[in-house]
């Protein structure tokens, strides 16, 4: 019987397996290079094995892309998309009119409100130039985080996209700090966090009405399921 081909640790001596990158005893990053010539003239058998594991990974990354996460923001009515609207207006009027407001947004009444105004264009463009079809985008409103999940369809395929971040007011423009993201069941570390939230951003364009009034706030208060938004008097200019 053919004795298994290993890759030895050049920090502890010990014998690992050729599908593995980091030594199982000690951690230190193996010799890739080591492997391939082991692999090249050690036989096939352990060649084909190999390549069946990475085949076998990526088809399972694959999955996880694939498999999306239902949202599971709580859903308001139409009692709160009407209470939604009624507040965002109180806000408009206050900085308009130079003067303190404050109202409190629950997570039913925001996402309530996102998918009354969403409907109204239901289609949008991938960066491939593909049609996708959105579903729904809910938010999740924790006590200093905000998490916002997208769920996409094409055709018969459905994706779900998800951020988490910090909503930031600065020098008056209203920004989201991206901390974490995911794609499917799969986090998005790195560079693919940025895709991420740049593939949901677009959801966001053309609600101009929505982004005068957050740009114009003073603070945004963050509790479990709920935002308060604060808009601060004009000062009055100092007599000269």
């Amino acid at each position: 019987m053919n004795k298994p081909l290993t890759i030895t640790c050049s920090r502890c001596g010990a014998a690992n397996a050729l599908d593995r990158v980091f030594c199982f005893q000690c951690g230190n990053h193996l010799d890739l290079l080591k492997a391939e010539h082991l692999l090249q003239h050690g036989g096939g058998r352990w060649k084909k094995r190999v390549i069946r594991l990475i085949e076998i990974a990526l088809l399972a990354v694959l999955a996880l892309l694939l498999w999306p996460v239902p949202p599971d923001g709580k859903t308001g009515g139409e009692a709160d998309y009407r209470q939604c609207t009624l507040q965002l207006q109180a806000l408009l009027d206050a900085q308009r009119a130079g003067r303190s407001q404050s109202q409190v947004f629950t997570e039913s009444e925001m996402n309530a409100y996102l998918s009354r105004v969403l409907e109204q264009r239901q289609r949008m463009a991938s960066a491939e130039g593909l049609q996708m079809t959105l579903a729904s985008v809910k938010l999740i409103i924790l006590k200093d985080m905000v998490r916002v999940q997208m769920l996409t369809r094409f055709g018969v395929v459905r994706l779900s996209y998800e951020i988490v971040g910090r909503p930031v007011l600065e020098n008056g423009v209203f920004t989201f700090r991206t901390e974490q993201a995911r794609w499917g069941h799969l986090p998005a570390p790195g560079p693919l966090k940025n895709w991420v939230a740049g593939r949901m951003a677009p959801v966001f364009l053309g609600m101009e009405l929505e982004r005068q009034v957050v740009d114009n706030l003073k603070r945004l208060d963050l509790a479990e399921g709920r935002v308060r938004a604060i808009v601060e008097a004009a000062s009055s200019p100092e007599p000269r």
